[in-house]
């Protein structure tokens, strides 16, 4: 009887078991089957969304192919009209080129010889004794203006400028070698003829020669001859420019350097033909011409 009970416990342990596992596959079969739903639904929703986003970039192609004909379109007319204003504009700048007011720059130099020059120079004298030094100072200078009296130059083209007195010393002990007196002068020789006669006997009686200024004679008439040579090459450039139709509004006289002096250092031993006693005089101007 024990054992009978114990076949029919078995029995009825083996049906449960059997009827678990069947019931616990057709749930794995459910969630499978779910999961591959869920799967197919996603494909499909990301596919008509791919479509959608591809119909949008077929029309934004579309939109940015119609944009860009547009912009042709308009570049096309911005350019047509640049053109024609371009071309208006240099109609309009040649046909009123006649009734402009022109500016129009003239230049012109000249050189001159110079008719006079004046001649510096110094006179130097050392001595232990500062009044002996000075005495000799003044020696030398009478025996220059006396030289330059013999060539027609008069004292009256004599002019003093200063003149110094001072110890000097020399040597690694730094000893007193005298005083020396220093005196500078300066003698206008009117004739240039002469202007090398009267160096010469400026050293030859113990002066030394530093410098020459040549000068011209009526500057101001020498350099209204050049302003007039100036107007005249702005005119030519003028009618260059316009032709014959133009006609001169105003003159202006704009600032140039220009000198009725020219200086040259002087070397002892120059000869006369190394002076260049040519000075140029130069003038600018501004015409305006409509």
């Amino acid at each position: 009887m024990k054992n009978k009970k114990r076949g029919v416990l078995v029995v009825f342990l083996m049906l449960v078991m059997c009827v678990s596992i069947m019931f616990g596959r057709a749930i794995t079969e459910k969630n499978v089957f779910a999961k591959m739903e869920t799967e197919t639904n996603s494909a499909t929703v990301e596919t008509i969304e791919n479509n959608k986003n591809e119909n949008n970039a077929s029309s934004s192609k579309t939109e940015v192919i119609e944009n860009s004909a547009n912009d042709s379109t308009t570049q096309s007319e911005t350019l047509d009209k640049t053109i024609e204003n371009t071309n208006a504009t240099e109609t309009t700048k040649v046909g009123d080129l006649q009734n402009a007011r022109v500016v129009i720059r003239g230049k012109a130099k000249k050189e001159y010889e110079a008719e006079k020059a004046t001649v510096s120079f110094m006179v130097n004298s050392l001595d232990l004794v500062k009044k002996v030094s000075r005495d000799k100072n003044k020696e030398i200078t009478n025996k220059i203006v006396s030289g330059l009296a013999e060539l027609g130059i008069g004292k009256d083209m004599i002019s003093y400028s200063y003149s110094s007195c001072y110890l000097t010393r020399e040597g690694f002990k730094n000893d007193l070698t005298g005083t020396r007196t220093s005196t500078t002068l300066s003698v206008q020789v009117d004739n240039l003829e002469n202007l090398m006669n009267a160096i010469n006997s400026i050293m030859e009686n113990g002066g030394e020669v530093n410098s020459i200024n040549f000068k011209l004679n009526d500057f101001e008439s020498k350099y209204n001859e050049v302003l007039n040579l100036a107007i005249n090459s702005a005119k030519i450039k003028a009618d260059e420019v316009l032709g014959a139709t133009g006609t001169i509004k105003g003159i202006k006289e704009e600032y140039i350097y220009s000198c009725d002096t020219k200086y040259q250092s002087y070397i002892d031993g120059l000869d006369g033909e190394f002076l260049n006693n040519k000075i140029t005089v130069e003038a600018q101007v501004e015409i305006v011409v409509g």
